[in-house]
């Protein structure tokens, strides 16, 4: 399967956040109408983001295009998670991407998936809705720490809507208390 990579690297990309020695590219939210639509009345408001990316050059063929950098996701315009992860690898890049795309359902596969090389490092880009039942509107930092760690610990930092960072990856999945007698 694997996604097309995006190589951004002749490009000076703006920094986002950083985790450890890891610095995230900016990530922009994408708006504006698709070409093969004819323009609605309404098109001189504000459209509905359509699409994420990290690349501010990027337009994916829309009309009246926008690309504003994305800092938190704002509940009146944003929906779902967006997930930046790096990668130390394009092999593990690929294989993330494909695991994602093979494991969903249909109605949770990413509305967004997308691979980026900049000058500093791999980065996967995703946007899928919110997980039933769980929090919306988060942007989703990851990361893997060989520090110690052989396999890699997973690094997590989750900004929500109002600005604040937290490392609960709780918040990302239902918890199940399964009892055995």
């Amino acid at each position: 399967m694997g996604a097309t990579l995006i190589d951004l690297r002749q490009y000076r990309i703006k920094t986002g956040f950083r985790i450890d020695d890891v610095q995230f590219p900016q990530v922009y939210r994408l708006m504006g109408y698709y070409a093969k639509q004819p323009l609605p009345p309404e098109a001189s408001r504000r459209q509905s983001p359509l699409c994420y990316t990290l690349s501010p050059n990027e337009t994916n063929g829309l009309l009246n295009t926008t690309v504003e950098p994305v800092r938190t996701l704002n509940p009146e315009i944003d929906s779902g998670w967006v997930i930046v992860r790096h990668h130390t690898t394009l092999r593990s890049a690929h294989g993330y991407l494909d695991a994602i795309l093979d494991h969903e359902s249909e109605s949770s596969k990413p509305t967004t998936s997308a691979l980026y090389q900049t000058r500093r490092g791999l980065f996967t880009l995703l946007h899928r809705k919110q997980t039933r039942g769980l929090q919306n509107h988060l942007l989703i930092y990851t990361t893997k720490s060989y520090a110690g760690f052989p396999e890699g610990e997973e690094i997590v930092r989750i900004v929500h809507p109002d600005g604040n960072v937290t490392e609960d990856t709780s918040i990302l999945t239902h918890t199940r208390v399964i009892f055995v007698p």
